[in-house]
């Protein structure tokens, strides 16, 4: 017994409609998916390495000055 596809063709590639972002009252309202359509990339791993080495020189310091005995 076949089953029905309901006009979708078995193996067709899914591709992204590229839609503009809709501006409702001065404000740019996107899908979810759109909203997290960005990639990382390398400066967000740079900005936490740098963000918690920093975050660890300022409690040495706190440490240093405060808890010393």
């Amino acid at each position: 017994m076949a089953t029905k596809t309901l006009g979708v063709k078995q193996g067709a590639p899914r591709t992204k409609a590229k839609t503009a972002p809709v501006k409702s009252e001065r404000r740019i309202v996107e899908t979810a998916q759109e909203a997290r359509g960005g990639e990382p990339g390398p400066s967000v791993l740079a900005l936490l390495i740098v963000s918690t080495i920093a975050a660890g020189f300022v409690l040495a310091i706190v440490w240093f000055m405060f808890f010393r005995t």
